[in-house]
């Protein structure tokens, strides 16, 4: 990675594979997915920065597979990230993950 706009690149790209992926399952961009949260786990091993978006879309990603419990960790995962690094936007996003999770159990 060269710089912030990596992150924010590969997340752009994976919001929108993400949607994509709810809409049609398609392999294709389920692949996509994984690529992205690849590379944006390497990202956050280099920059902590990358940390809460990481666990973030990963939290994002389970939740669309079902498997909430898994995403619920991963959200709150970020958002300690997050706070601990003083990166309020994300914490708020994580926790909007979260209370998602929260308040809507039955939401894949």
């Amino acid at each position: 990675p060269i710089g912030h706009s990596t992150l924010e690149g590969y997340s752009s790209l994976l919001t929108v594979a993400l949607h994509a992926w709810q809409g049609e399952r398609s392999p294709h961009w389920q692949r996509a997915i994984r690529t992205c949260l690849r590379i944006l786990g390497r990202y956050r091993k280099s920059f902590p920065v990358g940390e809460p978006r990481y666990y973030l879309h990963l939290g994002e990603y389970e939740r669309a597979s079902g498997a909430l419990s898994t995403a619920r960790r991963n959200f709150r995962r970020g958002e300690a990230a997050a706070l601990r690094l003083g990166m309020p936007w994300d914490a708020r996003r994580c926790a909007e993950g979260l209370s998602g999770l929260s308040t809507n159990p039955d939401r894949p």
